[in-house]
């Protein structure tokens, strides 16, 4: 007869499905941000740009089905503006979803949408810009003003906001992945005092996934691949 197992529940918990959430919406930013830039090349003739650009919105979203098709059409100047929705046009919409407190940034660039939105589209663009001013790494502004520039078809301006975007949303999720690390690497600690020895290996494993680089987690789980006795496992960590 099998008894179920019921897991410890750990208060890192809800932090790291946030920390999932916001992840996911990482990589929806990233790949709507290449197919805009995809479109934008392609409206200067740059097919072979444009292709890499549709290869990485599809990476970040292989579900992208404008990015795939974009791609299969074979670059015949189709400069229509991308529908692609899984990423929040409202930035208080995006704090919503995440669960965190919206900055003034956030503000000025959701009123910078509202006159996008009535194709007031230099008006959008100054306020774009107050909201870059509040926040130089604020990714969605620089992505919102490069969409108006697409629509005024500058598309010169447009693929410069859209490669600083593009550019700013990859710091950002650099400094997820290392958070995200972090939470894991904590929540394995977590796991090792309540005895739960490969648990707390899973999450050290986890925790070296997001971040190579997280020496702490490398040196717990060699020690704790030790205690197990599995020697090899402990060597590579230790070395």
């Amino acid at each position: 007869m099998h008894t179920n197992t019921i897991l410890p529940v750990s208060p890192l918990d809800e932090s790291l499905r946030a920390c999932d959430r916001q992840h996911h919406y990482y990589h929806y930013q990233s790949s709507v941000q290449y197919l805009w830039l995809a479109r934008t090349y392609e409206a200067l003739g740059e097919y072979e740009e444009a292709r890499v650009c549709y290869d990485k919105a599809i990476f970040q979203d292989h579900w992208n089905r404008e990015a795939i098709i974009g791609k299969q059409q074979g670059f015949l100047g189709f400069i229509e503006p991308p529908t692609y929705d899984k990423h929040p046009l409202f930035d208080l919409e995006f704090c919503t979803e995440l669960g965190i407190s919206p900055t003034p940034a956030s503000l000025a660039h959701d009123d910078a949408v509202h006159a996008m939105l009535r194709h007031d589209y230099e008006s959008a663009i100054h306020g774009f810009d107050r909201a870059i001013q509040v926040d130089l790494t604020h990714s969605n502004s620089y992505f919102g003003k490069g969409k108006c520039a697409f629509l005024m078809q500058d598309y010169i301006l447009a693929s410069i906001c859209f490669r600083e975007a593009i550019r700013l949303s990859h710091l950002a999720h650099d400094g997820y992945h290392r958070h995200a690390s972090d939470l894991h690497a904590q929540r394995a600690r977590w796991y090792e005092r309540k005895g739960e020895v490969d648990l707390a290996i899973a999450d050290y494993s986890k925790a070296l996934d997001l971040n190579t680089r997280n020496l702490e987690a490398r040196t717990s789980r060699g020690l704790l691949y030790q205690v197990k006795g599995n020697t090899r496992m402990a060597e590579a960590d230790l070395l």
